[in-house]
């Protein structure tokens, strides 16, 4: 079992999938952040293919405003953000597995 960092889910078998609606951007984040989180401290790669409106650099900025030691994880690569629609999501998933100290949390 997984940590999802998320109360209401608990911890989640790997590979779980969920589905989070949301009707603003701090919404999306305040979810976001606890789950990343979680991931983060066991020792998984994270990634964030990052919505429309949203842009790279606004999300970045907004999780700064939530949690602001998120940019040492920019720093170490642990957590990095794409924007979707990009075509990134493909290489992310292939760097993600030849990453030989983090899991893939997506």
């Amino acid at each position: 079992m997984r940590k999802s960092g998320l109360g209401v889910l608990g911890d989640m078998p790997w590979g779980t999938h969920c589905c989070h609606f949301y009707q603003t951007q701090r919404e999306l984040l305040e979810t976001l952040v606890p789950y990343f989180k979680a991931g983060l401290e066991s020792r998984e790669l994270c990634f964030w293919l990052v919505p429309e409106p949203l842009t790279e650099a606004k999300a970045r900025g907004l999780c700064i405003g939530i949690c602001p030691t998120v940019i040492d994880t920019w720093r170490t690569g642990a957590l990095r953000l794409y924007p979707a629609g990009s075509g990134i999501s493909t290489e992310a998933s292939s760097r993600a597995r030849e990453s030989p100290a983090y899991g893939t949390r997506n």
